[in-house]
């Protein structure tokens, strides 16, 4: 028997990126020079990090990701 993913567990993470990247949009127009820049730069790479990181990972087998979801079905 299946059980629904919790809403909160999976949109947490994405969420965050999103309000990085508009802190960090918002950091890079209103800002004039001095911290803004540097922060607005560091929160929207981020995001591009972290979506690069998980491109560029191997796939898991389907053994793997089947003992995941037992553990967390589990937990």
């Amino acid at each position: 028997m299946k059980t629904k993913p919790d809403p909160r567990r999976q949109w947490t993470w994405p969420i965050a990126l999103a309000a990085l990247t508009i802190v960090g949009l918002v950091a890079a127009l209103l800002g004039e020079g001095g911290l803004w820049w540097p922060a607005s730069w560091i929160a929207l790479s981020l995001p591009l990090v972290v979506a690069l990181r998980h491109a560029l990972r191997p796939a898991r087998s389907p053994d793997a990701r089947q003992a995941r979801a037992q553990r967390d079905h589990a937990a």
